[in-house]
This record gives structure tokens, sequence and C-alpha cells, in this order.
């Protein structure tokens, strides 16, 4: 597959991200760690071996050390060693299993992905990120609480990995880097569509209706009143848009207006006035919309922002863990469970 170089330099220096933590968890046997829903995780295995069941989520692999993609409808149990690294949306559930001692070091954080890019699968991951990124898998490996702190400590952006002025800074720049490095191993080596990222979005025509969008993300926006915005008819407006954008005008407008609720929370504000500055008749209504989107209902997310990664941590020290009796509750199929456990 040929990627669009410029295209791909655009994204690269247009992507806004924001770090919200950083969790650095040493898994026992047995150990779980599931990645936060409705959050992009970037994720490094810093040491042992980790299975992804991210169960009904498309997915692209890329070998570094052989050149070779695959892609999979599916993302249940698959396996990253050490010195791979991973990308996932926060599209549906998705947890980490160990069958013995691993060390990985997961940020979540939120991705401003450029409305003219083709997006992402929901679960991507580079195998040998370490031999083709290696300076970006050597500040992946050092992310974390520093060396000492409780293996499952967590830095968020505000409390920085040690106690030295511009840590947080720091960390924030180490996760960037680690991020598009990431991107451009995983776009590089084969996994993305021809001419990627670059897309339909580009036609001014579609521009226009999302930047109105953007603009006003409290208005009831129907797919008619945006065609007409782009001066197109409805049925090739839909069409078209759902191939530039990678989903509906609808849930475009529905994006959009949780991006914005996102912010509005992480601001203080009630619940019920973000549900009316966003267009929402009522806040059962938005609340619904938010729990689609993130996993969780606002006043929920928010007390989870605050409260950082406490429900991750496990009965023994730091440690993330699973018994065998909460595995047959999780996820994990019962037919798997013996390579997820043993």
């Amino acid at each position: 597959m040929t990627v669009d170089a410029e295209a791909l330099h655009d994204v690269l220096t247009s992507l806004e991200l924001r770090l919200d933590r950083v969790r650095r968890c040493a898994l026992g046997t047995d150990g779980l760690l599931p990645l936060t829903p409705g959050t992009t995780s970037v994720g490094y295995v810093v040491s042992g071996d980790v299975t992804a069941d991210g169960k009904g989520l498309a997915s692209c692999t890329v070998d570094a050390t052989t050149g070779r993609a695959s892609t999979a409808a599916d993302t249940s149990f698959r396996t990253l060693h050490a010195g791979d690294a991973f990308i996932a949306l926060g599209g549906g559930p998705t947890v980490l299993a160990t069958r013995s001692d691993a060390v990985v070091v997961v940020a979540d954080v939120a991705l401003g992905w450029p409305a003219a890019a083709r997006p992402l699968p929901p679960f991507a991951w580079v195998s040998g990120f370490a031999q083709l990124e290696p300076a970006a898998a050597a500040l992946a490996a050092h992310l974390g609480p520093a060396v000492g702190a409780a293996p499952g400590a967590v830095a968020t952006a505000e409390a920085a990995v040690c106690s030295r002025p511009g840590d947080s800074a720091i960390c924030r720049t180490m996760v960037a880097t680690v991020v598009l490095s990431l991107l451009r191993a995983w776009s590089q080596v084969g996994c993305a569509p021809d001419g990627w990222p670059r897309s339909d979005a580009d036609d001014p025509h579609l521009r226009r209706a999302a930047a109105a969008v953007m603009a006003d993300p409290a208005r009831d926006w129907s797919v008619a009143q945006l065609a007409a915005v782009a001066a197109m008819s409805r049925s090739a407006f839909a069409e078209k848009f759902r191939t530039a954008y990678g989903r509906s005008p609808v849930a475009f407008v529905t994006e959009v207006r949780m991006r914005r609720a996102v912010v509005l929370l992480e601001g203080g504000a009630p619940v019920s006035a973000a549900a009316r500055s966003l267009g929402y008749a009522s806040e059962d209504g938005f609340s619904r919309a938010f729990r689609r989107h993130t996993g969780a209902p606002p006043s929920q997310w928010r007390a989870r922002q605050r409260g950082g990664a406490a429900s991750v941590a496990a009965s023994s020290p730091g440690a993330v863990r699973g018994t065998r009796s909460e595995l047959a509750n999780s996820s994990v199929p019962a037919s798997s469970r013996t390579s997820a456990t043993a």
C-alpha cells in the first residue's frame, strides 16, 4: 500500500493531543488490565507478553521485523510481546490479560484527529515497534511513575512523573512523540489503505458542511440541512460524507457534540447546562448519548476522571490482577481462558 507522504506529514504536524494520565502497570500471573472505555489509549509492552481482548473491534497489525501487515475483523486474543506498541480508540471494551509477569505502560489521551484525514481502525498495533522506532520505544519504556514507585501507580498530566518542575510538560511531549512514531510505523509498513491518510474530505463542499456542524453543534442538524450547506443532493451527500469521514453525517454531529461535552464537563459545567448548550431537549437524552460515546454517564465519567486509576489497582500492592473466578465473569471466552491464565 502507498501512503500519501505529504498528507501523513500534515496529519502528524496538525494532530492535537491532550494527555489525561499515564499508568505503569506490573501485571502478575492471571493479570487483567482494562483500558478506559471511550478514551484513546496508547500502550507499550515493556516486558513480558500480554493478550489483547478487543472482541468485535476491527484491527490491523504490522510486524516490523518482517514488514508484513495483516487485518482482522476481531482483535480478540492477539498476543503482544515486549517491544510492541498499540493504540486503541476506546470504541468498545478492551482488556489486556497476562499468563505471567509483564509490565505495560498505558497513556490515556484525547486526540484531535484532523477532519480531512481518514480515521484509524478501532485498534491498531505494531509488532516490533522497538526495532522500527527505537528512540520512541525508549521514551515509552520510561513513561509512568519513577523507578521504585508502586507498580500500579499513576502519573496524570498534572501530577508529574517526578517532582521536578516541568515534568508534566515533558511527559506530554514524550507521549506525543510515541503517538506520532506509532502512527508513522503503522501507516508506512502496510496497514493503511492506498493514499492514506488523504480522503475525499478535501472536497470543499464536504468541508463546508463539517465546519458548519463544528461551528454550531447545538443546532438540530438533519442530513437534508447539511446537504443543503454542501450544495449537494441528500443521497449523494450522505454517501460521500460517509466515505470521506468514516461515519454518517448524524454520527459526525454526535461525535462533535460529545467532544464539546467532554470539554464542558472537564471545565466544571453542570450536566444539565452541558446538555442545553449542545442542543439536547433533556438531560436523559444527553446522558444516553454521552454514555454510548464514553462508556459511562456524565457524572460517573467526571468522577472517574477526577479519581484517576484507583479502580485499576488490585488487592496486592500496585499490581493489577484477576483471579480465575473474576476471569470467568470477564469478556474472555471460556475456550481461551487456558492460554490467558495458565
